[in-house]
């Protein structure tokens, strides 16, 4: 069957189902009548529609509403329970949206007066307008309350909920019912629901131009919630903006003879477009095999790729962002996969996969595409403006030759390899509707993420990221922008985050000028003589260490990478450049408590690993809390490089520990403390009699296997990670004292000393 005749089977089955009726608990509620009359938005003030379903912390929210007035303190959503609130996302007056998961509560965004925000909630996870704003703890939460939505003064244009297997359970719109009132309507269960408070029509849409509105449901009806709460945002903006370009390549497709897909073996499509890294792309494919080792699909520039996406046999995808690459998903064979690659952000099939680098690339090459041994269904490219600059559809040409048609230049493009159809549709005219279907709801982001940030913010972001990356010590005006120093702060974050290296760099403090209800001007605190300098010896650390990140290393195995390089490159001091910052341990080899903690927050960044800093005020001391398979652990590189115990040789003693362990430590313990940003508990026993713990000196990898000094027995071993496959590589050699390894070169030769001789073996 054609997939036009499975849409509009489905489509049928749709519009049976949602005329049954459905009894929901505790809602006002009449049977839906065909006059209904559908709105653009419901106006409300001082109640709420309770949607009569109990939800638990593993369901999925979504709303679309904008608020009139900015000194409201209310709920947009919320499910209540007997201790905690579920689920909620609140306005506090003047300061933003807030959004709750249980008891954890977070400011996620600054929305303006009458602004149209669309905030999802996936389980722990909150996204605004299509882009995640932040995960909050997960916690094991029980009795719940109904969920209530809409106790806001402003408009509500959509409010949907997902179970946890990622079914739509409601999806209400805002419409006038038989007698005229306004109120909402769940197209699931097929009924009105009605505001306990003020509520009146916005602007009447004519029912012929949702004539459809209970067939939607049905098409967002997926097994992954998390695709359809990001993705129903980023379709809804895109459509809009794109609606001319979907039309136009109806019509280019008009007498062109589509496929189902394209099976590909050696060789590569060129598409004939030159991108820069804020372009974005889309692929549709599965792999026949997981030994090849082949590009995806691929774009470089003179000295670095701007994207790659490469599968490496055995090993998975992996993606690139100029330098950066990164493992994000390992496919199955003949498994179908839609890959989204934005800007530095890379999504696997809806869900994001890693946020990289953002670098500063210019000189590119052509894209090409293909170069894999599977099947592709279709391949889309943006430009930075978000606009599809070409779309890519399995065809036939005019001789019959399997290839790719563009419907944005209206060519067809060839394989330089092998290259033949799975499948042809049935009809030039159900190829024409099948394009069509391909960019809905179904697949994620069949155009990435509109940006819709404001001229004002993007010009001072520009102002900020100009002070920023050229260590510009003029103060800047922006008080024309009339901005607070709230909104100016979370410009200055984004900033910061997209040039992290730069921040990192400095030595100098960022200022703000004004008031807290109007900023003026951003300046520079104090002016950084040696940034320049800084700025490259940190860069060639960090690219130093990451090129010794082999793709088969766990995150453990990066986070004990990071720590010995820092206990080994840097001494204890409270004096110096910059001995509290990155700087100071990464370039100057000098710093203080701070130093040490911040230079391993950078290096674990740059490999993908979530980090948070640990204050204690009584100890006067910081150190380092990090993410290591869901699990929180503590790591104080400070002491493992000053306070070593009586044979003068372990470092390893406060690296990856739980609460109790640092509390509980007969010398040494940490106390008192609290986590900047967070507020976590770290109870993992996993590693309490880890091997890791008895190695004197610094730990050298090599080929999967860690290679150190066991403070026990005086013998060089090696093992994995989690201490598995234990061998002795040199037995004890010394009655006094500790041997150690000096290094190990790249083609496997470990140099290192004993009784006071150096030895050299090659392992």
């Amino acid at each position: 069957m054609s997939k036009l005749r499975v849409v509009l089977s489905r489509v049928l089955l749709t519009v049976i189902i949602a005329v049954q009726v459905f009894g929901t608990a505790g809602m006002s509620e009449v049977q839906a009548s065909t006059s209904t009359k559908n709105l653009e938005s419901v106006i409300v003030s001082g109640g709420t529609f309770n949607t009569g379903i109990k939800i638990n912390q593993n369901y999925s929210v979504e709303m679309t509403f904008s608020l009139s007035s900015l000194n409201q303190y209310k709920n947009i959503y919320v499910a209540t329970g007997t201790k905690f609130d579920v689920y909620k996302l609140r306005y506090e007056a003047n300061q933003g949206l807030f959004a709750a998961h249980g008891w954890y509560n977070q400011k996620i965004y600054t929305p303006k007066v009458n602004e149209e925000i669309t905030v999802s909630n996936k389980k722990n996870t909150f996204y605004v307008n299509g882009i995640k704003a932040v995960t909050e703890t997960y916690q094991n939460i029980e009795s719940i309350y109904t969920l209530k939505f809409g106790d806001l003064a402003g408009s509500i244009k959509a409010f949907k909920i997902w179970n946890e297997s990622g079914k739509l359970v409601a999806s209400y719109i805002p419409v006038l019912d038989a007698s005229g009132k306004a109120c909402m309507y769940d197209t699931v269960g097929n009924k009105y629901a009605y505001y306990s408070g003020k509520c009146t029509a916005g602007k009447e849409v004519s029912n012929s131009a949702n004539a459809n509105v209970s067939v939607q449901p049905s098409q967002e009806n997926k097994t992954d919630a998390s695709n359809t709460v990001v993705n129903n945002t980023v379709v809804n903006k895109t459509d809009a903006n794109e609606a001319d370009t979907s039309k136009t390549s109806t019509d280019k497709l008009s007498g062109v003879k589509c496929a189902e897909a394209l099976k590909l073996n050696g060789g590569s499509f060129n598409s004939g477009l030159t991108i820069n890294q804020d372009y974005s792309i889309e692929m549709v494919f599965s792999l026949d095999n997981t030994t090849q080792y082949k590009d995806l699909y691929n774009a470089a520039g003179t000295k670095y790729s701007v994207y790659k996406l490469r599968y490496e046999a055995g090993n998975g995808l992996y993606a690139e962002h100029g330098w950066y690459k990164q493992n994000i998903y390992t496919p199955k064979e003949n498994e179908k996969i839609t890959l989204l690659q934005q800007k530095n952000i890379t999504y696997v099939n809806g869900k994001q996969a890693v946020k990289m680098t953002l670098q500063d690339l210019t000189a590119v090459y052509t894209l090409k595409f293909g170069d894999f041994v599977g099947t592709i269904e279709s391949f889309k490219v943006w430009n930075a403006s978000g606009k599809l600059v070409g779309e890519f559809l399995p065809a036939f040409d005019a001789t019959g030759k399997a290839c790719m048609y563009d419907t944005v230049s209206s060519k067809y493009i060839k394989y330089s390899g092998t290259c033949s159809a799975v499948s042809a549709s049935e009809t030039k005219e159900e190829s024409k509707n099948e394009a069509v279907q391909k960019p809905s709801v179904n697949s994620y982001a069949s155009a990435p993420v509109v940006d819709t940030k404001s001229d004002a913010y993007k010009e001072v972001y520009d102002i900020y990221k100009d002070i920023l990356v050229n260590n510009n010590f003029t103060s800047k005006s922006i008080e024309k922008y009339n901005m607070t120093q709230d909104e100016v702060r979370e410009i200055i974050a984004e900033v910061q985050n997209d040039y992290f290296l730069e921040l990192n760099a400095s030595l100098s403090s960022i200022c703000l000028g004004g008031t807290a209800e109007k900023c003026t001007s951003i300046y520079m605190f104090v002016k950084d003589n040696n940034y320049s300098s800084q700025l490259t010896k940190l860069k060639n650390v960090r690219d130093n260490l990451l090129s010794k990140v082999e793709p088969s290393m766990t995150d453990m195995d990066k986070v004990l990478l990071a720590h010995e390089y820092i206990v080994n490159n840097c001494e204890y001091s409270d004096k110096g450049t910059g001995y509290y910052t990155t700087v100071g341990s990464l370039v100057y080899g000098k710093a203080s408590c701070a130093g040490y903690t911040k230079g391993m927050m950078f290096l674990l960044h740059y490999m993908d690993i979530e980090t948070r800093l640990v204050e204690s005020k009584a100890m006067n001391h910081g150190w380092l809390y990090v993410k290591i398979d869901g699990e929180w652990y503590h790591i104080d590189a400070t002491w493992d490089g000053t306070r070593k115990d009586t044979n003068s040789a372990r470092m390893h003693k406060y690296f990856i520990r739980n609460d109790k362990e640092m509390l509980n430590f007969s010398s040494g313990r940490h106390y008192d403390w609290k986590i900047r940003n967070g507020n976590f508990t770290s109870t993992s026993t996993k590693y309490t009699n880890w091997f890791v713990h008895d190695v004197a000196g610094t730990m050298h990898y090599y080929k999967g296997m860690w290679y150190y000094v066991d403070i026990n027995t005086g013998a060089i071993k090696a093992s994995t990670i989690e201490g598995a496959n234990t061998k002795t590589i040199v037995d004890k050699l010394t009655v006094s004292g500790i041997s150690k390894i000096y290094s190990i070169s790249s083609d496997g030769v470990m140099k290192y000393c004993a009784n006071g001789k150096t030895y050299t073996k090659t392992l």
